[in-house]
Formats: C-alpha cells, sequence, structure tokens
C-alpha cells in the first residue's frame, strides 16, 4: 500500500507542532518556571501539541486542494520530515 501525500505531511506536521511545544517546555523546565518539575512540563507540552497537531490536521486544506504559500509549505514538510520506517 503506497501512502498518500497527506499521510506524510500529517505525520511531518505532527513532529513540527511537537517541536514547537517541547522545546519551550524544556526552557521552562530549566528555568523552574512556576515550580512544575520538567517531567511534568514535558508531559504537559506532549499533550497540549499532540491536541493541537490533531486540530490543524484535522481543519488543514488536503495537499491536492492547495495552492501558493501553503503549497510551498507542504512540499517543504514532505522533504524535510518524512515519515519514518
Amino acid at each position: 500500500m503506497s501512502e498518500t501525500a497527506n499521510s506524510k505531511l500529517s505525520w511531518s506536521i505532527v513532529l513540527v507542532v511537537l517541536a514547537c511545544f517541547v522545546i519551550p517546555a524544556g526552557v521552562m523546565a530549566a528555568l523552574q518556571v512556576f515550580g512544575i518539575s520538567s517531567k511534568d512540563w514535558f508531559f504537559i507540552a506532549f499533550g497540549v501539541g499532540l491536541i493541537v497537531a490533531f486540530g490543524l490536521n484535522f481543519v488543514r486544506p488536503r495537499y491536492g486542494n492547495s495552492s501558493g504559500r501553503l503549497k510551498r509549505l507542504y512540499d517543504f514538510l514532505l522533504r524535510q520530515f518524512p515519515r519514518p520506517d
């Protein structure tokens, strides 16, 4: 079964969004913001990141219907973040 561009794109969006949440959470954990432990920061960031990523994948235009800047962004994500084997 071959994968479609949309399924590959969904995976790359999840990776990008998780990185955008987990990296700042790591900084906040190192700075001990709000007195929350680093493990708690990671789980909070990971959970919120997954929810945002799945929500974004649900509402985004499909690859075949995209054009212009969005198409270029999708192509970038497909090249930079391939789905792991």
